[in-house]
């Protein structure tokens, strides 16, 4: 590893000039090498030995010492490009071939889908990581220009893709519907309805900042006005924005009951009870239990006629459904729901794809009304079933259902397709069916669809 006093050295390690590797970031393997090679001719090192002894050098102690396992850095018969090759097959993704997959895009489409994209540099970003993949998949026949610009529209929102769709058909009005945009065509069309605008808060100024700053290096005491309170707090705006925002109140009170669960045998005297009804009126009806009447009024020695009441609770019935032809989930029918409601863990769990900008009202059936955010991570409503059938649903597949004494339902269910009528037994509504995520995963939230 001697070099001679004219042709400069080797950086040492930790300096600025010296090449790094990150092994969490396994496409950085081919820079760190490039790095490396310009040194080596930069100071004329050409020993084979020499090489792979430099190039263990630089990387952090647990990466040299992986590296200095591998065979052909110990063989001296290999040669310094033979190691290099042993090194990149232990980081896949390091290959020039293989540095992004199919998977990697769908993941970006999907990410930006949920995420949204809502103005000019919110589509750069995309823009450019989207190009970066499908021109790499593209140069290795892994993908068509077509699936391209077909794939780079998944990642809208669809109230901009029902704006970007309209700007096309006016751009280019002899364009056949089943021919694909270009790349080009697509992202001058979407730069357009986006205009390059940002969202932004008037009372920011990041001079007020500065002023304050100096203010308060120079005096012990600091007077600030509303203007520029609000300029560089903001839970101070956001106090503000919730003290004169109108609010939906209830304009009567609820009425709740307190419920407690009483054994069998446990006798209670009947004037220990409280009764919370309000005062009877003058000249009002009191109705006697109608079963009690009949008790009393039975001639002596005869015995009273059964009656068939019903239960105090029956359980839910469920049927399973193929979703998106990935798994079978446990699905709630319930006529009363407006609208087919499923949980956030089985949508994340099927990689299903939402709009995040979507809200909705949700009435309980006390007649509170909730408003979602629109956000995932915050909608608030909370279910305990996987999908809720609602009416949707009924709707569509004209379905009959059909209730038997024992407990047992059945579903009878009309494909609007092809026309073919099934009746499907439900079950009681057990543990949940869907795939279960890791611990710390936040609680399930509804997603709804306006189907």
């Amino acid at each position: 590893m001697s070099q001679n006093t004219n042709t400069p050295l080797m950086p040492p390690r930790g300096h600025s000039t010296a090449p790094s590797f990150d092994p969490s970031e396994v496409r950085s393997l081919r820079r760190y090498f490039q790095d490396l090679e310009a040194l080596f001719v930069r100071c004329q090192i050409t020993d084979e030995a020499a090489k792979k002894q430099w190039a263990v050098r630089y990387p952090s102690i647990d990466v040299a010492d992986l590296w200095e396992t591998i065979e052909s850095f110990i063989d001296v018969a290999k040669s310094y490009n033979d190691w290099k090759a042993d090194i990149r097959a232990l980081y896949p993704g390091a290959d020039d071939t293989r540095k992004w997959s199919l998977a990697d895009m769908d993941q970006l489409i999907g990410e930006r889908a949920r995420i949204g994209i809502h103005n000019a540099a919110d589509l750069g970003c995309y823009y450019r990581d989207f190009m970066a993949i499908t021109k790499h998949l593209i140069a290795q026949n892994r993908l068509s220009p077509i699936e391209q610009s077909r794939a780079f529209l998944r990642g809208f929102q669809p109230a901009l893709l029902t704006r970007l769709e309209t700007r096309l058909h006016l751009k280019h009005p002899d364009h056949y519907a089943d021919d694909p945009y270009t790349m080009a065509e697509i992202h001058a069309a979407a730069t357009f309805i986006l205009h390059a605008y940002k969202t932004i808060v008037p009372v920011i100024q990041p001079k007020l900042a500065e002023e304050i700053f100096q203010c308060s290096m120079k005096s012990q005491f600091v007077t600030l006005t509303p203007e520029e309170l609000l300029s560089i707090a903001p839970d101070v705006r956001t106090k503000y924005r919730d003290a004169v925002t109108p609010k939906r109140v209830s304009t009567e009170p609820v009425a709740s009951a307190h419920i407690v669960e009483i054994d069998a045998d446990e006798v209670m005297d009947v004037n220990q009870l409280s009764c919370l009804g309000a005062t009877l009126e003058p000249g009002a009806t009191i109705v006697p239990d109608p079963y009690e009447t009949y008790l009393k009024h039975i001639p002596h020695g005869e015995y009273p006629a059964e009656f068939t009441v019903a239960r105090d609770s029956n359980t839910i019935r469920s049927i399973i459904a193929l979703i998106d032809n990935k798994e079978q989930i446990e699905c709630i029918i319930d006529p009363g729901s407006q609208i087919v409601a499923m949980s956030e863990e089985v949508c994340l769990g099927l990689n299903l794809l939402f709009n995040p900008t979507i809200q909705l009202n949700m009435q309980s059936a006390n007649g509170e009304v909730d408003r979602s955010l629109g956000l995932i991570r915050n909608v608030p409503f909370r279910i305990a079933y996987d999908i809720l059938l609602g009416r949707p649903f009924d709707v569509l597949t004209q379905s009959v259902i059909k209730n038997f004494a024992d407990e047992n339902q059945t579903i009878t269910i009309l494909c609007p397709n092809t026309g073919e009528t099934v009746t499907i037994p439900t079950y009681a509504r057990g543990r949940s069916r869907s795939r279960q995520h890791p611990s710390g995963c936040r609680k399930s939230h509804f997603l709804a669809s306006r189907n």
